[in-house]
């Protein structure tokens, strides 16, 4: 499989860009943003050892079976502006899941902030809110949603190059990062569904204790 973005008309009567964008292995996509500029920002999930990636990014190459991608497209689709992985060590067995990225968004500058789900050893930066997972989770396995695993909130530097910041989300039982939006401050807020009856709530919020049943959602 490959990723591909298509650029439509304001009034859908013509393709003003479309590309392929991928390896010679397995590609998805999971969510796109547009800039002020129209450029697409778009991340998700490959396992491409040939995944095209630009000269200078974060990570240039697969660090285990599958990795996250962000890649950065010229408004006029002609560019890779830049392209990313994302991840970290991971050993795939039948109680784990890889790291996968299921939403995105794009602040004023140009930087893009990711959200998603990781089992495996996801990079953190030195002022992260969680630089660990949380152990001590005592619930029995669900076939919606695994026992362990973080969300992971990660904002990614205009160029590509560097993370401005990455930390982890949750608690001692499994928590999602499902969707993403930035403010006109940069504060990014993200949305989810968690386990763990530990999660981090501030004292003033709306609900601050887990609410029953096999999960919860939390706006952060």
């Amino acid at each position: 499989n490959n990723v591909f973005v298509t650029k439509w008309s304001a009034d859908g009567s013509q393709v003003l860009y479309s590309t392929y964008l991928g390896g010679s292995q397995k590609d998805g996509v999971s969510g796109i943003a547009v800039d002020g500029s129209g450029s697409a920002y778009v991340t998700g999930l490959t396992s491409s050892p040939d995944f095209p990636t630009t000269r200078g990014a974060f990570q240039t190459k697969l660090t285990t079976t599958q990795d996250v991608f962000v890649a950065k497209l010229s408004a006029d689709g002609s560019q890779l502006i830049y392209s990313t992985l994302l991840g970290g060590d991971f050993v795939e067995h039948a109680c784990c899941q890889p790291t996968t990225s299921t939403g995105i968004a794009v602040d004023s500058t140009g930087a893009a902030v990711i959200t998603g789900f990781t089992e495996g050893t996801f990079p953190v930066t030195a002022n992260a809110f969680q630089n660990a997972p949380v152990a001590g989770c005592y619930l029995f396995p669900s076939p919606s949603m695994p026992i362990s695993g973080e969300a992971f909130v990660t904002k990614i530097a205009p160029g590509g190059n560097a993370l401005v910041y990455s930390t982890l989300l949750g608690g001692s039982c499994a928590t999602n990062g499902i969707g993403v939006a930035v403010d006109a401050n940069g504060n990014a807020w993200v949305a989810g569904s968690t386990e763990s009856p530990d999660f981090p709530v501030t004292s003033d919020a709306l609900q601050p204790k887990f609410g029953g049943g096999t999960y919860d959602g939390y706006l952060a």
